[in-house]
């Protein structure tokens, strides 16, 4: 809706590239998995009232699937992350993180795991998951052409 009047205004043109990037890829331990799956209904999935236990923050994941999580990660971690597993179905779990590991991330992370939160790591380890560095494909959008925008 919003693309057309910009190309209209604004001589706007833009085409979509995949790139490789870092990031990390969300992978089954050796361990193998330890997820709850979810009941058999099919309902979105949900984040609970978040806990706190141990000087941690605990939050309930319902009816998540893999793909779901990883785009949480990709979230959390201000990094792109893909779903690895080959895990298919939706599980019930939660994560938690320690309350000065949730500062948010900005600019450019060191591209060593020992970067990332240790409670988090921990919490996807109960699950049998873990996170591998790696390139990644990811869509950007690139401008070709945009200008000044035409008279009302």
């Amino acid at each position: 809706m919003l693309r057309p009047l910009m190309e209209e205004r604004f001589a706007l043109k833009i085409h979509k590239e995949q790139k490789l990037v870092p990031g990390y890829a969300l992978v089954v331990a050796r361990s193998g998995p330890e997820l709850q799956p979810s009941p058999g209904f099919q309902m979105e999935p949900t984040a609970g009232m978040p806990s706190m236990r141990s000087g941690k923050l605990t939050i309930p994941y319902k009816n998540y699937t893999m793909p779901v999580l990883a785009k949480l990660l990709t979230n959390a971690l201000r990094e792109p992350t893909i779903d690895s597993t080959g895990l298919t179905g939706s599980y019930d779990f939660s994560i938690s993180q320690s309350p000065s590991e949730m500062v948010i991330r900005l600019g450019k992370v060191d591209p060593d795991l020992d970067s990332l939160p240790a409670t988090l790591v921990d919490s996807l380890h109960a699950l049998g998951l873990k996170l591998e560095r790696r390139k990644v494909q990811v869509e950007q959008i690139v401008v070709d052409n945009i200008s000044r925008p035409t008279e009302n």
